[in-house]
């Protein structure tokens, strides 16, 4: 007689075989990388305890180039001007030994280069394609600099040979600082003037518009009508406004001073409205960008003429400091993007229109590709997300007795000789607001 026979399937073993290879590399707060500074970046700050310039500041966006080098992400912006000089060297750049980005080798002489100038000298060096241009040799955003960058030391950061200096070299790599949170100060924009010769004579009427062109005069009867002082008891009856032609108005400090002609209509800067009790009071709703002001029943302009200066956040500064910053005026939310100075600025939305151009209502292959392109490039411009703003003073620093109020804005220590500001703010010639941004890229 015959059984079936039962026969088990058994696992076996080959520990000879090949691991599957690891994918993690880094984490993403300060990627690990073999990151160097450019070595053409001309030089900027001097930093007297080691004895070294700077070439990119901390908090400054940046970028690669197509070398892999990192550089102030700003530069693209900049390379893309077409009239001017977009790079200059300097006879410090010659005694450091910074490399011409034009030739390859150390800068032999002072002087600027035009984009189309660094277009033609990339394509001759093999760093650009025919066709492309000098800003396509910078890279968008990549992160932010975490610590000053110091100028290069030289080659390959290793070999003492190539080095600038062959016995010194501050860093032979660098760190970028991706997906965290930073914090810089808001800087406003340039003084601005109005001429209050200029302005119309006293409304009656509301005020309906924070922006108002030229400024505005308005009466008591207008700031009782006026939604955001309508309900404030300590308003009393001679009291009127002059509403500036900017909305968001900075804080009057050492280094954004409001300044008045009149120093008899403009005599105390009071606190609250409610202690506008005598000629000469005025008060500053910074806000609105509108200052309140004794006048005796409150019906006429008491300066019909003169000048008042002050700064706002409305527009960009003329110039600004090497220390990295934001300008504009940014709000909780607003996404933002390097500016030719690789600072920080709120990135651009698009305006309402059409690109339709052959009148048929229908969107063509070519148009859809623009503005699909034109969306790509915007978000990949972005690199952070404003989260909030912060006011200064608080905890009461401005109480805190510090050294050094009468010696130069980078030897006042925060506290009463900054007018309770931190260093942050009176470095980069910031009013009062310091900006915390999220980064993204």
């Amino acid at each position: 007689m015959t059984f079936n026979q039962y026969t088990a399937s058994h696992k076996t073993w080959d520990h000879v075989g090949n691991p599957t290879p690891n994918v993690e590399y880094s984490e993403s707060h300060r990627p690990h990388g073999e990151f160097m500074p450019a070595d053409w970046l001309p030089v900027g700050r001097f930093e007297k305890y080691y004895e070294e310039y700077f070439t990119v500041s901390v908090g400054k966006v940046v970028a690669m180039d197509l070398d892999g080098r990192l550089v102030p992400a700003g530069l693209k912006t900049a390379f893309a001007v077409a009239a001017g000089d977009v790079l200059s060297y300097t006879a410090t750049d010659i005694t450091e030994g910074v490399i011409d980005l034009t030739t390859g080798i150390t800068v032999a002489a002072a002087g600027g280069y035009t984009r189309a100038e660094i277009t033609a000298a990339l394509i001759l060096r093999g760093k650009i394609d025919t066709g492309q241009n000098a800003e396509d040799f910078i890279s968008l955003p990549v992160g932010v600099a975490p610590y000053n960058y110091y100028k290069w030391a030289g080659g390959d950061g290793f070999n003492p040979s190539q080095y600038t200096k062959a016995n010194f070299n501050m860093q032979h790599r660098a760190a970028i600082l991706c997906d965290y949170v930073i914090e810089v100060p808001l800087v406003p924009a340039s003084a601005t003037q109005i001429d209050l010769s200029a302005v119309a004579a006293i409304e009656n009427g509301a005020v309906d518009d924070w922006n108002e062109t030229g400024g505005r005069w308005k009466s008591n009867t207008a700031l009782q009508a006026t939604t955001r002082w309508a309900a404030a008891a300590v308003l009393n009856t001679d009291t009127v406004g002059l509403v500036l032609p900017s909305l968001s108005m900075a804080k009057s400090t050492a280094s954004s001073t409001v300044t008045f002609s009149s120093s008899t209509d403009f005599a105390r800067e009071r606190n609250s409205i409610a202690e506008l009790v005598q000629s000469g009071d005025y008060f500053i709703d910074y806000d609105v960008g509108c200052i309140l002001l004794y006048e005796s029943g409150g019906n006429a302009a008491p300066m019909a003429t003169g000048t008042i200066d002050y700064y706002h956040y409305d527009n960009s500064p003329a110039s600004v400091s090497t220390y990295a910053c934001a300008i504009g005026d940014l709000k909780p939310g607003d996404l933002v993007r390097a500016d030719a100075n690789s600072n920080y600025v709120a990135a651009e939305t698009f305006a309402a229109g059409t690109r339709i151009a052959d009148g048929t209502g229908l969107v063509t292959e070519a148009e859809l590709a623009a503005a699909m392109n034109e969306v790509a490039v915007r978000e990949d411009e972005i690199v952070g997300q404003v989260l909030e703003l912060e006011t200064h003073p608080r905890d009461l620093l401005e109480r805190v007795r510090t050294a050094y109020a009468t010696l130069g804005t980078l030897d006042q220590m925060p506290g009463s000789a900054t007018l309770g500001r931190p260093a942050a703010l009176t470095y980069a010639a910031g009013a009062d607001r310091m900006v915390r941004i999220r980064l993204l890229n």
